[in-house]
């Protein structure tokens, strides 16, 4: 990770080597219920307690103010994941655990190195995932039971979530977008194949398909958008 001209914090958050942002368990699912986390995952999970992209915070972050709300924040997540992984890139080198590797072996292996995982072992596999409503069949079967409006819903969930612990905040429009491009890392499909940002935030989003969490607003966001999948 680039920390090129960012003036990193002198001390660290805490004795543990960890910024926990305390996130609802909702918020980080579905890697709660994944089978095995690379060590980019584990170590966000771990340090920060949800999968923030910081390389894309780190370079947003290099255009705020000095005394931007976040700023701090953000250079502290980034100071305890730099160390985390850092010291698991040296266990994954010396063959004491794999990347990636099941959330157990992570969790253990962050144990060891003197990591507290209160805030995620509890929940390891219980699969909190929810679906809001029922929705067409068709759509539902294209995404192994539930439909991609659903699962649209639940990742734009994530990053707002995201955004608002770093005390950011994104459109509608662009959640939209970013959503489009988790989901194609995830391999989640509409009944036509890959969906994109418009689609998205027309039929899974504006209109009041989607409020963000706590009741957060983007003014100006409800009109309609065109595109095509």
């Amino acid at each position: 990770m680039d920390t090129t001209n960012i003036a990193l914090p002198g001390d660290l958050p805490d004795e543990s080597q960890q910024f926990l942002m305390h996130v609802p368990p909702d918020f980080i699912d579905p890697w709660l219920s994944y089978d095995s986390w690379t060590l980019k995952t584990a170590c966000l999970l771990i340090t920060i307690g949800f999968p923030v992209d910081l390389d894309a915070k780190v370079e947003e972050a290099k255009d705020w103010p000095d005394d931007a709300s976040g700023r701090q924040r953000l250079f502290s997540m980034l100071a305890v994941y730099d160390r985390a992984a850092s010291i698991a890139r040296s266990s994954v080198a010396a063959g004491l655990i794999n990347d990636p590797d099941t959330p157990e072996r992570w969790l253990s292996w962050a144990e060891r190195k003197g990591y507290r995982v209160d805030h995620l072992r509890p929940h390891i596999g219980r699969g909190m995932f929810k679906p809001r409503a029922e929705n067409k069949d068709d759509e539902t079967q294209a995404c192994g039971g539930t439909s991609w409006q659903e699962q649209a819903r639940a990742i734009a969930d994530e990053i707002d979530a995201r955004d608002q612990a770093l005390g950011t905040h994104d459109s509608i429009t662009s959640i939209a977008g970013r959503v489009a491009v988790e989901m194609r890392k995830r391999d989640i499909k509409g009944p036509r194949g890959p969906l994109s940002g418009n689609t998205i935030k027309r039929e899974a989003l504006q209109g009041g398909l989607w409020a963000r969490p706590r009741g957060r607003k983007t003014p100006g966001e409800t009109g309609g958008t065109g595109g095509t999948d």
